[in-house]
């Protein structure tokens, strides 16, 4: 469906330049976007903040609506909507050169309080955001603009209110008591998990509604479509997947078209790291699948069923379990404690394969869950519910024949390391 979209937008927008922005000057410009279905939640927000060049595509067609938002980026977006105010001197983080494109905006969102570092000097501008700390970026650039921060919610509604960090619930509060973010369904507000770039874009265009940001219009020619490019045919189906496809961006960069196909959470757990560049052990890589906090011992479930293909120890992974789905996915459970299948094990959707741990190259306890397609990593988000659905965890071994109680959820939320 094409539109011709006029928006008012945001001052000093027109002149963006960042990774999933607009170039500046860009003008009127046609764009399609081969992954946004017409009908989908986020169609409108897409539009909206394409025609405002607040976002723009990943590629050439593809928008990337699952794909993580980062740090740096929302850092950069705020300082762009303040007008680019001069900044003097140089920002206090490790990992924030002078000739990064996010470095003026992180120094000026530091200074006003709106973002903070790790604690370690580092700021981590290609970590992907949750949701705690895009409502709390929001909250404290409102503040700075003097926006209406009077409205509140009761967030004792949410199951999993209790996850909120300490800093976080008032933001979290008043993003969700003034419209600007919802539950993720009616028992749910899942503060940690990874704000997607379609989440993303919908809170942009409420927060510009909310705050009255009213600059000059601008004309850009929209298309969002209901079907993307066609994907090689895959073969040796195991396990059913739709007609649908999800666009995916690979570690070289490119696009991949997949078949949709949706996978059981392995754990339950906070997301501390998502799909993607980031910095870590004081060097920037990319992370081939996501990271869910969990204490040590934690049974880890199959996503789905399959052949096990490889269980045991293997470089920086630790003890692995590889699992073929069949149509081209397999899917990957890293750092366990203990495996409990062998290769050549049939497994079920559901069924503990390991328990959680921190072999190999980790930094604490935690599920690594990668899924790969026709050898190539895609982005776990794709696949997985946005609820985690996986069964509440218990402990099933710490080491082979050591077996442990199950833990409450304030032993849960203590030894987290999220």
């Amino acid at each position: 469906m094409r539109m011709k979209i006029r928006k008012t937008l945001c001052t000093a927008l027109s002149s963006v330049l960042i990774a999933g922005l607009l170039p500046a000057g860009a003008g009127a410009v046609s764009v399609t976007y081969n992954d946004v279905p017409s009908g989908s939640w986020y169609a409108e927000a897409v539009q909206y903040v394409t025609s405002s060049s607040l976002m723009s595509g990943v590629d050439s067609g593809v928008f990337g609506p699952t794909l993580s938002a980062t740090r740096g980026q929302i850092a950069t977006i705020l300082y762009r909507m303040a007008g680019q105010p001069a900044v003097i001197g140089r920002a206090p983080f490790l990992d924030v050169a002078v000739s990064s494109y996010c470095h003026d905006a992180v120094l000026w969102a530091n200074a006003n309080g709106i973002v903070s570092g790790d604690g370690d000097g580092n700021f981590n501008p290609s970590g992907s955001v949750t949701r705690e700390q895009m409502a709390t970026m929001f909250y404290r650039y409102a503040a700075v603009r003097g926006c209406d921060l009077t409205k509140s919610a009761d967030l004792s509604v949410f199951e999993d209110s209790w996850q909120i960090s300490r800093y976080a619930v008032a933001p979290m509060s008043w993003a969700v008591g003034a419209g600007l973010m919802n539950g993720t369904d009616n028992t749910l507000v899942s503060p940690r998990a990874v704000t997607s770039r379609a989440v993303l874009a919908t809170t942009l265009m409420r927060f510009c509604d909310m705050c009255g940001m009213t600059p000059p219009e601008t004309t850009v020619s929209v298309t969002v479509a209901s079907a993307a490019p066609a994907a090689a045919e895959a073969t040796g189906p195991v396990v059913p997947v739709s007609g649908d496809l999800v666009s995916c961006i690979t570690v070289d960069g490119t696009t991949v078209f997949t078949p949709k196909m949706t996978f059981q959470w392995p754990i339950q757990g906070g997301v501390t790291s998502g799909y993607g560049t980031r910095y870590i052990f004081e060097s920037t890589s990319f992370h081939r699948g996501i990271d869910i906090s969990a204490p040590a011992g934690i049974g880890v479930h199959a996503g789905e069923a399959g052949t096990v293909l490889f269980a045991g120890e293997k470089g920086s992974y630790g003890n692995l379990v590889i699992i073929d789905h069949g149509n081209g996915f397999q899917s990957y459970y890293g750092h366990n404690t203990t495996l409990l299948v062998d290769a050549g094990d049939v497994v079920q959707k559901n069924q503990v394969i390991a328990s959680v741990g921190a072999t190999g190259r980790a930094t604490g306890n935690h599920c690594h869950f990668e899924i790969h397609y026709k050898g190539q990593v895609v982005d776990p988000f794709n696949y997985l519910p946005e609820k985690n659905d996986a069964p509440a965890n218990q402990v099933v071994a710490i080491a082979v024949g050591t077996e442990l109680p199950a833990l409450d959820r304030e032993s849960m939320l203590l030894a987290s390391v999220y």
